[in-house]
């Protein structure tokens, strides 16, 4: 996150001006303490279950319409309310119900109760709720950035420990991944993801086929984006760093 909050600043983006957030989890010491330094970026905000309190005095909510009709409303925080641009940064990884969570699924961490999507069925089972949040006027217009974490990814349960990726990289993946477009980046991080354990579960990127027909960004598929980088639909460019 450091060299991302300096090219910010160093474009003119007050530090006061950047905000991070996460409404139902605890932003983790090791990401705060390094920002938060004294000779750091100590006027940078964390909202979150650790840090300052999340609000929600806008009142300002989204409604997800619900398969077999009805909606569920979630309300959204003054946070990404006020924002003028949005980053999303999410991890590549794997899910235990949805598959896959990548940056479209972030964004259940910007909704007061994303435990309520539950009462429809399994997250995968209706891909339809993750196009219509991201595609909310509080979250997908704003998005200027999607900023995909892959240095270790995470593999089998949502929250496991880094591992390594014995099937693609042949180590941990020491990758991140960037793109304006979120559906070509949700797209290779769940290719990757695929490669790895030999295929998502059913219908866990059918989230990125409506997002592309509701014109989100552009969807692909190959077998295994280290081997067979040739995507027709996206623009996948490698840059190697030794």
């Amino acid at each position: 996150f450091l060299p991302v909050l300096q090219e910010l600043v160093s474009r003119g983006v007050r530090p006061q001006d950047i905000w991070f957030y996460d409404v139902s989890r605890r932003i983790p010491s090791y990401f705060y303490d390094p920002i938060h330094a004294a000779d750091a970026y100590p006027n940078v905000k964390f909202y979150d279950q650790n840090h300052e309190a999340i609000t929600y005095t806008l009142n300002a909510q989204v409604s997800i319409p619900a398969p077999g009709g009805g909606s569920v409303i979630q309300k959204i925080p003054d946070q990404a309310a006020r924002a003028k641009y949005l980053i999303n940064v999410p991890i590549m990884r794997s899910h235990s119900s949805a598959g896959v969570t990548l940056g479209f699924k972030n964004h259940f961490g910007s909704i007061d109760n994303p435990w309520g999507f539950h009462q429809l069925g399994e997250i995968f089972s209706i891909p339809s709720v993750l196009k219509d949040l991201y595609k909310s006027s509080w979250f997908g217009p704003k998005t200027i950035l999607t900023l995909g974490d892959g240095i270790f990814g995470a593999l089998g349960q949502q929250d496991s420990a880094p591992q390594v990726w014995v099937n693609t990289f042949e180590d941990y993946p020491k990758s991140l991944f960037f793109a304006r477009d979120p559906v070509a980046i949700d797209s290779v991080m769940a290719d990757f993801l695929d490669a790895e354990r030999g295929g998502n579960p059913e219908g866990s990127t059918d989230y990125l086929v409506l997002a592309q027909a509701a014109g989100l960004g552009h969807y692909d598929h190959v077998a295994n984006p280290l081997t067979n980088p040739n995507y027709t639909n996206i623009d996948y460019q490698v840059i190697e760093l030794s």
